[in-house]
């Protein structure tokens, strides 16, 4: 069995160029991914942590993920983890709005206007 090698002549620039291009496209995929699933930090101010406080304070004494029925507290309220709490941040053109969420439903405000 002979081989010639005039027969058989790839076109390697081609190749080469469809590897770019097909590089490129992933590295476009990777890059969009990699926006859509980055990391954001969001924080409290001294301000809208003492607002927090005051708020819980006052909310835990007839929240319903607190007590039972009965009036006795419930040992683990949001089970295992506790979450009870959802933090809210909504950036804004002109500030952070910041809200927190009882899992009972409650809800209470705790944007500093004042900084905006």
């Amino acid at each position: 069995m002979s081989h010639n090698p005039k027969e058989f002549k790839p076109d390697l620039t081609a190749f080469a160029k469809r590897m770019q291009e097909q590089y490129a496209e992933n590295d476009k995929k990777r890059a969009a991914a990699a926006e859509l699933f980055e990391t954001r930090t969001f924080l409290l101010e001294p301000f809208e942590q003492q607002t927090l406080s005051v708020w819980l304070a006052e909310h835990n004494k007839t929240c319903s993920m607190r007590w039972n029925e009965d009036g006795t507290p419930i040992q683990f309220p949001g089970g295992a983890a506790g979450g009870t709490l959802t933090y809210k941040f909504t950036p804004t053109g002109i500030g952070m709005a910041t809200y927190v969420e009882c899992s009972c439903g409650e809800e209470t405000n705790l944007t500093d206007y004042d900084a905006w």
